[in-house]
C-alpha cells in the first residue's frame, strides 16, 4: 500500500486507418493517502500518447490533475489533453470519435473481456448480443391499476356502509312505529283513568243515596223488634211462676245436690285407688328386673324369698310397707355393687384397646417383645449405623427356629429360656459398642434385663450338644448362634414322662415339669407368649385375638349388668302417705262402696214424674230463644245502620272529594300529554272502538291490560333501542368513524345515508369507470405494444446475427440461432403478435374479433399484473416482473447445421466437450460485435472495431483456436488476447504482434515479439 499521494493513469491509444489520425481516450486518477474517494476525471487528446507517457521526468512520477493541466498550457492543439468530468459527457465524445456506433457496444465489449461461455442460449442472446430492451413501466400501470382497485374498494366500503346505514335506517323507522304504538297505550292507559274516575263519583252518588234508604228501613225493623220483645217478657214471667209452684221441683234440686256430692267423692277415690295399683305394679317391675341380675346377693336372695311368700297381689297390698323397706335397702347395695362393675368395665377396656393395638401390630409382621427391650433395640440399631449402616441387632428368637415336627416343644422350650429369648444378637465386631452405648444409658436411666451375645468368645469355644437335649430341637443358619443355643439348651435332656427326669442334672417335659438342682417344679404355662421362629407372630396373633375374644364376651356381660343396674337406680321408696294410698285403696273396694252409692241416688231421680216441669222449662225455653234471636236481630240491624252511616259519611266526607282531586289532576295529566298530540283523533277513535269491542267493561282490568302492552312494547323499544347502537356501534368500528350512537343524534347516520346515496355513490362509480379505462389504455400502450416491441427487436437482431453468419462456416459446421413462442405462454405470444392488435398504426385491442379471441387471455394477464392472481407459491412482484419480461414467451435456440444434417445446441450441451460447445457462442459473439460495428455495410462503417478477451480459448485446442482467430480476421475485428504460456504458440501463429509479461525473482519486464521465434531461448519466466 502507498502512504503517499499518487496519481494514475489508464489511457488507449487508437489510430483511424481511413483517415491516418491518432486520438486517446482513458482516465486519470487523484489518489489520497488517507484513502478517501479519489478525484477521477476522463480524458481524450487528438494525437498519439504524448512521449512522456504522462510522466513527469524529474520527478519520476505522473503528472496530477493540476499538472496536467498546467502542462497543457505548453502543448499544440492537437496535443491538448481534453479533461471530462462527467460519464455522459464521456461517452458521447468517445462515441464520435469510434464512428457513431450503436451505445450497446460498451456492454458487449465489457462482456466479451470476461467472457464465459454459458449453457443458456436465452441468457448469451439477451446479456452478450441484443440491445437493450424498451423498458416496461409497470409501477405507473400500477398505479393505474391500484387507482382502480382502490376505488373498487372504496366504492364497496360505500356500499357496505349505505348497506349497514339503510339497516339502522330502517330500524329507526321501526323504533318510531314502536315509540307510536307506546303512545297509543298510553293514551289508553290515561283516558281508561279519567273514564274510570268518572264512574267511580257516579258510583259514589248512587251508594249515598241506597245507604240513607237502607237506615231509614232499619230504624222501622228495630222498633218492631223491641215492641215484640216486650210482649214475649210478660209471657215468660207468668211461666216461671207457675214452675216454682210445683212440688217435684223441690226433690229433684235435692237429689241433684247429693249426686253431684257424690260423684266429687267417686272422683277422689278413684285417683287415689289408681296411684296405690301404680305402685303395686312398679314393686312387681323392680323385683323381676332384679331376679334378672346374673349375681347373688343375699339380700336379693332374700327379696325373692319374700315375694314368693306375697305373691297373691292381696298379701303383697297387705305387707306393702315392708316391702317398700326390704326394696329399698337392696336397691342402695345394688348401687354399690355398680360402682365395683363400673371399675370391672373400665379396666376390660382398657385390656382390650392394648390387644387391638396388640393384634395391629402382629397383622402388620411386627413381633410381641417386653417394651423396654424393644426401646433399647431399636436404639442400639440407630447408634451401631452411625458406624456401619449394615450393622443389624435381632432378637435371638428371631434367629431360631424349631425343626420339622419338634413344635410340640414350643411352649416347654419357651417357658425354659423365658426373658433369654430376647437376648441381642449382633455382629461380633459391633460387641464392644454395644457395651459401651449399654452403660451411657444407665446415666439417664437404670436399664435391666438385658443381655447382649458375645459371639465373638463363642468363636474361641465348642460346645456339644447332648442326645435328646432342647438344643436338637431347634435349628439356626449362624453357626455362632448354634454355638450358644448349644450351650444354653445342650445339657438340658427332653423327657417323655415326669418320672425319668431325675435320670438326668437338668431334664424338662412337654407339659413343662423341670428338673434342676434335685428339685421338680411346674413351668408357667399361662400368659406364655411364644416368641421363636417364623409362625411366632402367627401364634401370637392366634392367641392375643383369642384373648380378646374372651375379653370382649365378658365386657358384654359386664354391659348387660350395668344396663339392668340402671334400671333398679330409678326406684324410689315410697313416704308413709303413699303406703298408706296403697293400703287402703288399691284393692279397690271403697271405690266400689261409693259407685253403688250414686248409682241408688241417680235412680232416685230418673224415677220422679217431672212431665209438667219439663214441659213448661221447653216453653220458658222456646220464649227465651225467640227474644234471644230478636236482640241478636236488633243488634245486627243496629250495627248495620251505623256502618251504613259510617260508610256514607265517609263518600261524602273523604272519598267523594278525593275522587273529584283526582278528576281534576287525571284530565290535567291527559291534557298536558296529549293536548299538541298530532294523533290524537285517531287514537280517540280507536279507544272507543277497543271499549266498544268489551262485553263487560271493567275498567282497572282493560287498564292492567294495556300497561302490559304497553311495558312489552318498551321492552320492545329497549331491545331495540340496544340493537341500533350496537349496529351504530359496529358501522363506527368496522368503518372506523366517530359518530355518536346517541339515539337523540340518529339524524347523523341518516344525514350520512342521503350524503352516500345522493352523492358519493354516483360520484364513485364515474371515477371508477375513468380509472378502469386509463387502466386499460396504459395496459394497451405500456405493456403489449412494449412486449411486441422487444420481442420484435430482439427477433431483428438475431436475424441480423443469422445474417452475419450464414455464409460463416467453422471447419463443416453452419450455425444459425433461432426463437420460437414459449410453448406454456404459446396463447399469448399469439395475442402480442397478432396482427389484429394493430390497426392503421393505432391500438384496437377492445375490437369486438379481438376481445373476443383473447378475452381470457386479457383477463388473465390484467389480473396477474395487479397483484390478484397469485399461485405454485409466487410473490406477486416475481409473477409480474416474469409476465412483464419478453423472455417468458419466448424460446432460444441454436441451430448447428453439418451437411445435410442439423442439431439444437442446447440438446447437444451434455454430449459435447468444453470446446465444441464453446465454438460456437465464440462465433456468435464475433458476429454481434460485426453488427454493433457496422462491418458489413456499405456506408458508415469507419468505426471501432476492437474486440478484448481475458484467457481466450482456453478450452480449445490449438487447431481451433486458429480457426477461431482466422474467423476474426474475416469478420475484420480487431482483437486483443490475455492467455496463458501454454497457448502462445497457437495464437502467434495467427496474432500480428504479443506483448509478453517475464518475470525475473520479484522485477516483471513487458517486450514485444513479432513471431514465436523471436522468442525462443528467452531466459527469463513468461
Amino acid at each position: 500500500m502507498r502512504e503517499e499521494n499518487f496519481t494514475s493513469y489508464l489511457v488507449a491509444e487508437f489510430e483511424n486507418e481511413e483517415t491516418c489520425e491518432y486520438f486517446c481516450c482513458g482516465f486519470v486518477a487523484d489518489c489520497s493517502s488517507d484513502h478517501s474517494s479519489p478525484n477521477v476525471q476522463w480524458l481524450t487528446t487528438k494525437s498519439k500518447l504524448p512521449a512522456d507517457y504522462f510522466i513527469n521526468e524529474e520527478e519520476r512520477i505522473p503528472y496530477s490533475i493540476n499538472e496536467l493541466i498546467y502542462e497543457n498550457n505548453f502543448k499544440t492543439e492537437n496535443e491538448k489533453v481534453t479533461l471530462i468530468v462527467t460519464d455522459k459527457d464521456y461517452r458521447k465524445k468517445i462515441a464520435g470519435l469510434f464512428g457513431q456506433i450503436r451505445d450497446d457496444y460498451r456492454r458487449l465489449l465489457k462482456q466479451s473481456v470476461s467472457f464465459t461461455p454459458v449453457k443458456d442460449i436465452e441468457m448469451f442472446l439477451t446479456d452478450f448480443v441484443s440491445e437493450t430492451e424498451s423498458p416496461i413501466n409497470v409501477e405507473e400501470m400500477q398505479k393505474s391499476i391500484r387507482r382502480y382497485n382502490d376505488l373498487e374498494q372504496e366504492s364497496d366500503k360505500i356500499k357496505s356502509k349505505v348497506a349497514k346505514l339503510e339497516d339502522i335506517k330502517s330500524e329507526l323507522q321501526g323504533l318510531e312505529k314502536r315509540k307510536l304504538l307506546e303512545l297509543r297505550q298510553e293514551y289508553f292507559i290515561e283516558k281508561a283513568k279519567l273514564d274510570a274516575l268518572q264512574e267511580q263519583k257516579e258510583n259514589y252518588h248512587i251508594d249515598v243515596e241506597n245507604y240513607q234508604r237502607q237506615i231509614e228501613k232499619n230504624t222501622r225493623d228495630i222498633a218492631d223488634s223491641s215492641k215484640r220483645i216486650d210482649v214475649l217478657g210478660a209471657k215468660k214471667e207468668e211461666m216461671r211462676d207457675k214452675r216454682d209452684s210445683l212440688v217435684v221441683l223441690k226433690d229433684k234440686v235435692f237429689l241433684n245436690n247429693q249426686i253431684k256430692s257424690v260423684n266429687e267423692q267417686v272422683q277422689t277415690i278413684q285417683n287415689q285407688t289408681e296411684q296405690g295399683q301404680e305402685a303395686i305394679a312398679l314393686m312387681k317391675y323392680f323385683i323381676r328386673v332384679v331376679k334378672a341380675l346374673p349375681i347373688e346377693l343375699p339380700s336379693i336372695t332374700n327379696l325373692v324369698k319374700v315375694f314368693e311368700k306375697y305373691n297373691q297381689e292381696q298379701k303383697l297390698i297387705s305387707k306393702f310397707v315392708e316391702m317398700n323397706d326390704l326394696l329399698d335397702q337392696i336397691v342402695k347395695e345394688l348401687v354399690s355393687y355398680k360402682h365395683f362393675v363400673n371399675e370391672q368395665e373400665k379396666r376390660l377396656k382398657s385390656k382390650v384397646s392394648v390387644l387391638l393395638n396388640e393384634e395391629e401390630r402382629l397383622k402388620k409382621g411386627i413381633k410381641m417383645v417386653p417394651e423396654q427391650i424393644r426401646v433399647f433395640k431399636e436404639a442400639l440399631q440407630k447408634y451401631l449405623s452411625n458406624y456401619d449402616k449394615n450393622a443389624q441387632v435381632e432378637y435371638l428368637s428371631d434367629v431360631i427356629d424349631f425343626k420339622q415336627g419338634e413344635e410340640s416343644w414350643q411352649k416347654a422350650v419357651e417357658a425354659y429360656l423365658g426373658g433369654q429369648r430376647y437376648y441381642l444378637v449382633i455382629d461380633p465386631k459391633f460387641y464392644n459398642k454395644a457395651l459401651q452405648y449399654y452403660q451411657s444409658v444407665q446415666k439417664q436411666k437404670e436399664i435391666y434385663g438385658i443381655g447382649i451375645i458375645n459371639l465373638e468368645k463363642l468363636q474361641k469355644k465348642h460346645f456339644n450338644a447332648k442326645k435328646n437335649s432342647l438344643a436338637r430341637k431347634l435349628k439356626t443358619g449362624d453357626q455362632l448362634v448354634q454355638a450358644y443355643i448349644n450351650f444354653l439348651l445342650g445339657h438340658v435332656i427332653a423327657c417323655e414322662d415326669i418320672f425319668s427326669l431325675a435320670k438326668f442334672s437338668t431334664s424338662i417335659t412337654i407339659d413343662g415339669f423341670l428338673y434342676k438342682g434335685f428339685v421338680t417344679r411346674k413351668l408357667q404355662f399361662k400368659n406364655l407368649t411364644m416368641s421363636i421362629g417364623s409362625t411366632a407372630v402367627k401364634k401370637q396373633l392366634l392367641d392375643v385375638q383369642e384373648k380378646l375374644n374372651g375379653c370382649q364376651e365378658e365386657l358384654r356381660t359386664l354391659e348387660k349388668k350395668l344396663t339392668i343396674l340402671k334400671e333398679v337406680e330409678n326406684y324410689q321408696k315410697k313416704d308413709s302417705y303413699s303406703c298408706e294410698i296403697v293400703t287402703e285403696y288399691a284393692d279397690s273396694e271403697k271405690l266400689n262402696q261409693k259407685l253403688a252409692d250414686l248409682k241408688t241416688l241417680e235412680n232416685k231421680l230418673n224415677n220422679l214424674d217431672d212431665s209438667e216441669l219439663v214441659e213448661l222449662d221447653e216453653k220458658i225455653k222456646r220464649l227465651d230463644k225467640e227474644v234471644s234471636d230478636l236482640t241478636v236481630q236488633i243488634t245486627k240491624i243496629t250495627t248495620n245502620s251505623n256502618t251504613s252511616q259510617e260508610t256514607m259519611n265517609q263518600i261524602n266526607q273523604t272519598l267523594l272529594p278525593q275522587c273529584l282531586e283526582k278528576i281534576m289532576a287525571q284530565e290535567k295529566i291527559f291534557q298536558t300529554k296529549f293536548e299538541s298530540c298530532q294523533q290524537l283523533p285517531s287514537f280517540e277513535e280507536a279507544y272507543r272502538v277497543a271499549v266498544n269491542k268489551l262485553d263487560i267493561l271493567v275498567y282497572q282490568k282493560f287498564i292492567t291490560n294495556y300497561e302490559n302492552n304497553q311495558k312489552q312494547t318498551q321492552v320492545s323499544i329497549n331491545e331495540l333501542e340496544e340493537k341500533i347502537r350496537e349496529k351504530m356501534n359496529d358501522y363506527n368500528q368496522m368503518f372506523t368513524e366517530n359518530l355518536s350512537i346517541n339515539l337523540k343524534q340518529s339524524n347523523l347516520y341518516l344525514e350520512e345515508y342521503e350524503k352516500f346515496t345522493n352523492s358519493e355513490l354516483p360520484k364513485f362509480e364515474l371515477d371508477i369507470k375513468d380509472a378502469k379505462e386509463k387502466a386499460v389504455y396504459e395496459f394497451r400502450y405500456e405493456f403489449l405494444g412494449k412486449l411486441k416491441s422487444n420481442i420484435e427487436n430482439i427477433q431483428r437482431q438475431v436475424n441480423e446475427i443469422n445474417d452475419a453468419l450464414k455464409n460463416r462456416k467453422f471447419g463443416e459446421d453452419t450455425y444459425r440461432f433461432k426463437i420460437t413462442a414459449a410453448s406454456n405462454n404459446k396463447e399469448y405470444y399469439e395475442m402480442i403478435m397478432d396482427e389484429m392488435l394493430m390497426d392503421n398504426g393505432e391500438w384496437n385491442l377492445l375490437s369486438a374479433a379481438f376481445e373476443s379471441k383473447y378475452a381470457q387471455q386479457i383477463e388473465v394477464l390484467f389480473s396477474i399484473l395487479s397483484g390478484n392472481d397469485l399461485d405454485n407459491g409466487q410473490s406477486k412482484e416475481s409473477r409480474i416482473q416474469a409476465f412483464s419480461d419478453y423472455k417468458t414467451y419466448l424460446t432460444f435456440d441454436m441451430i448447428v447445421t453439418k451437411g445435410d444434417s442439423t442439431q439444437r445446441l442446447s440438446k447437444t450441451y451434455e454430449q459435447k466437450s468444453g470446446g465444441e460447445t464453446q465454438i460456437p457462442l465464440y462465433i456468435s459473439l464475433l458476429a454481434a460485435f460485426s453488427q454493433v460495428y457496422r462491418v458489413n455495410n456499405t456506408r458508415r462503417n469507419n468505426t471501432l472495431r476492437l474486440i478484448i478477451m481475458d484467457e481466450a480459448f482456453n478450452k480449445i485446442d490449438g487447431e481451433k483456436i486458429k480457426q477461431c482467430i482466422q474467423m476474426i480476421k474475416g469478420f475484420g475485428l480487431q482483437a486483443i488476447f490475455s492467455t496463458p504460456p501454454e497457448k502462445i504458440s497457437e495464437i502467434m501463429e495467427e496474432a500480428d504482434k504479443a506483448l509478453v509479461v517475464f518475470r525475473n525473482q520479484n522485477q516483471a519486464t513487458l517486450r514485444e515479439f513479432s513471431s514465436l521465434y523471436e522468442m525462443i531461448g528467452e531466459p527469463y519466466e513468461v
